[in-house]
């Protein structure tokens, strides 16, 4: 958890989201590494995919509806389903 400074960050965020959530509400930006799908979903205003470093797709999960395979297919160019022939 980084403190101290005007963005906040941690790397585990489920052991730290009280802490996270009330530095959001205060206006504070917070930054959240996660590959919990779920967590980022139900926490974060803007979700950024990176793959190979590149920013690959931007979602408001505030503001539309998003899913974890919009996610998925994003970094992965994958989807949750499996499809049997």
């Amino acid at each position: 958890f980084v403190t101290g400074s005007a963005v906040y960050g941690s790397d585990d965020p489920a052991r730290a989201v009280r802490s996270l959530t009330e530095y959001a509400r205060s206006g504070t930006s917070v930054l959240m590494v996660s590959s919990e799908i779920e967590e980022l979903l139900a926490y974060c205003d803007r979700v950024i995919v990176l793959a190979a470093g590149d920013v690959v797709a931007q979602f408001h999960p505030r503001r539309e509806v998003v899913t974890e395979d919009d996610i998925l297919h994003a970094a992965f160019g994958v989807s949750e389903e499996v499809h049997v022939p």
